[in-house]
């Protein structure tokens, strides 16, 4: 729920508090307001290569997948 919506449901209520105390308090109480970053799309290009990537490695042991940092 966002600040302002906090703000609409408290001024039904009839108890008013600007949008900035109530972002200030739940910062403090642990509950941020962020957003995930957002995910490249894959072209096709991209597509093609990982599948290329993935038909070539395919035969590949466990062992070797152990020894490589992602």
């Amino acid at each position: 729920m966002s600040a302002k919506d906090l703000q609409k449901s408290l001024a039904h209520a009839n108890i008013f508090v600007d949008t900035s105390t109530i972002r200030k308090t739940s910062n403090k109480n642990g509950v941020h307001g962020r957003t995930p970053r957002r995910k490249p799309l894959l072209s096709k290009k991209n597509i093609a290569a990982r599948l290329k990537f993935a038909k070539k490695h395919l035969d590949v042991p466990q062992h070797y997948w152990q020894n490589i940092l992602w």
